[in-house]
């Protein structure tokens, strides 16, 4: 008992203590980054090349899980004539309902029968709404990309989530050990203690959140935009408010997927604007304005940044460090706006 009480650290000087825990903090954060940096080690992998069946609504999902997978079929089921967005730009609108809808594939239509009539565009995001419909596409799609390495899997997740562990539990004993210490010595002005123990759980937190798309899917997106890059601006040269507003017919040119369609799967719907499709990409970026000060409220400063905003709008995703403008990556975060 006299050397748990009885010892240089037990005995040390509060401010100096402080001082002690708050290196012993920072060294476990960086300790933490750079296991993080190298648990994840696909990318010495060979990156796959691009196949000639490219799904569009698997890169979607790949970018942005279901959210995205989301924005994708209804940007395809608008351009295949099938939906509108009304003039306020807070609903889709069903058109030519006699129109047949075998030629649709059944993710399509299975989005196609949950819109029904209308359907406001903030409800395609909510907890009961459309992603709920794509869980189990989304299910194979993270199956077969956590296959190719693409995405962060468990075992990634789980070796990592040992180290952070360990961190946190070696700086939750050295400050709950030094409280115990000084109040068993008489001292009882540990509130600076506390609050560093506290601080210290949330710095942890911060730095062992693992990103979802591993280093080899990150490549790949990357590629895939580096690939795609010239059949996009073509498309949406095509496509341009420019042309007196007349939608130009559309040119299937890679295997057999509408160039356009594809284009919104690689970069993102925030591509869409200033074409004739922009309807699509305000329509969004109004949804997620709305459901970001509906549910974030005076606290969405916190909320990690989603796909939307004005420049990421309709669910680009910042994964080549661009601005969302131009199609990268982002995550989500049930609609408060912004990349993250």
């Amino acid at each position: 008992m006299d050397l748990i009480l009885n010892n240089p650290l037990a005995s040390m000087y509060g401010p100096y203590f402080l001082v002690l825990y708050s290196v012993a903090i920072i060294f476990s954060a960086i300790f933490l980054l750079i296991v993080k940096k190298m648990i994840d080690s696909t990318d010495k992998l060979p990156i796959p090349n691009i196949s000639n069946n490219v799904d569009p609504f698997e890169i979607s999902y790949l970018r942005g899980k279901e959210e995205e997978l989301a924005r994708s079929v209804i940007f395809s089921l608008m351009q295949k004539d099938f939906l509108e967005f009304s003039e306020t730009k807070v609903s889709i609108t069903r058109k030519n309902p006699e129109a047949s809808i075998d030629r649709l594939t059944n993710i399509e239509q299975i989005t196609l029968n949950w819109l029904g009539k209308q359907r406001s565009t903030s409800e395609v995001f909510d907890k009961n709404g459309l992603l709920l419909q794509l869980e189990s596409y989304g299910r194979k799609y993270k199956e077969k990309l956590e296959n190719q390495q693409m995405l962060v899997n468990d075992d990634i997740r789980q070796k990592f989530s040992a180290f952070k562990w360990f961190a946190l539990l070696s700086l939750f004993g050295l400050g709950a050990y030094k409280v115990l210490a000084s109040v068993l010595n008489g001292k009882t002005n540990v509130m600076f203690i506390v609050i560093l123990t506290v601080v210290s759980y949330f710095v942890i937190r911060k730095v062992s959140t693992l990103p979802r798309i591993s280093k080899l899917g990150q490549v790949y997106l990357d590629r895939l935009q580096m690939a795609f890059s010239n059949l996009k601006n073509n498309t949406l040269n095509l496509y341009s408010t420019n042309k007196n507003n007349q939608q130009t017919p559309q040119q299937t040119t890679f295997a057999g997927v509408d160039p356009m369609l594809l284009s919104v799967g690689v970069f993102g719907g925030a591509i869409l604007a200033g074409t004739v499709y922009d309807s699509y990409n305000q329509a969004f970026a109004r949804s997620n304005a709305m459901s970001s000060t509906s549910s974030c409220g005076s606290s969405c400063g916190s909320c990690s940044s989603s796909s939307s905003g004005s420049s990421c709008s309709s669910g680009s995703s910042c994964s080549s460090g661009s601005s969302c403008s131009s199609g990268s990556s982002c995550s989500s975060c049930g609609g408060c706006g912004g990349c993250s």
